[in-house]
């Protein structure tokens, strides 16, 4: 029943887990489907038709099943500790234009992008900030905000998947239209560390009000490497 309705990684993963299969026999089905050049966008695991689908073909790495946690641990903490940025903002936003209410910085946070919040907070802090607050480098704080989200945005715009060939290992796909030509697909190795990196240093910029402009400076050049290594 559910096999008609989902498609693709996370489709296969959600069917198995309801079915209750081992995890060797879940992720020896995903690795088959995402092998399969006949049916690249079918649901359906077994196909006589397709050498790639017959049993034995490819053979578990434990590897990938202990990597597996720590891919899924490091993407979501680059998304948590992003949403700490975004929400220290719209409590910031929401004390500066004098907002009472204790879910006021939930208004905020709903009411505009991130990249709103950001413009905003950058134009009302030097002026509007409380005489106790620390003057901070509005366009180094821009940047810094700014590379916070282009950085969870490539993490989280990723396909992320295991290789159908061996050796056998994480990647990640992100596409754009962007560019020049058109279409431009990126694709390489999942890199787990520079995620971890990722959030450490997310976690810095995430008290950019009370940092000193060097140390979110090197914040700054910090996470837009570990963007460039990320795209790469």
């Amino acid at each position: 029943m559910h096999g008609n309705r989902l498609r693709g990684l996370s489709g296969f993963l959600y069917l198995y887990e309801l079915q209750g299969k081992p995890t060797e026999t879940r992720l020896q089905a995903i690795f088959r489907r995402i092998s399969c050049s006949v049916y690249p966008a079918a649901a359906r695991i077994s196909r006589r038709s397709c050498d790639v689908h017959s049993l034995g073909f490819l053979h578990m790495d434990a590897d990938i099943v202990s990597e597996k946690d720590r891919l899924c641990q490091a993407i979501g903490k680059v998304v948590i500790e992003f949403q700490f940025i975004e929400y220290t903002i719209a409590e910031i936003l929401a004390s500066i234009l004098k907002m009472k209410e204790e879910s006021d910085q939930h208004r905020v946070a709903a009411a505009m992008s991130f990249r709103q919040k950001a413009d905003l907070l950058c134009d009302l802090y030097p002026t509007r900030r409380h005489a106790k607050w620390l003057e901070v480098d509005i366009p180094l704080v821009r940047k810094a905000l700014y590379a916070s989200e282009d950085f969870r945005n490539r993490v989280v715009h990723s396909f992320w998947y295991v290789s159908g060939s061996e050796p056998m290992q994480w990647m990640r796909s992100k596409a754009s239209l962007r560019s020049s030509a058109g279409l431009r697909v990126s694709t390489g190795t999942a890199n787990i560390e520079v995620l971890e990196q990722g959030t450490k240093v997310m976690y810095g910029i995430r008290d950019w009000y009370v940092t000193e402009p060097a140390k979110l400076k090197r914040l700054l050049e910090d996470l837009q490497r570990l963007s460039e290594i990320l795209n790469s």
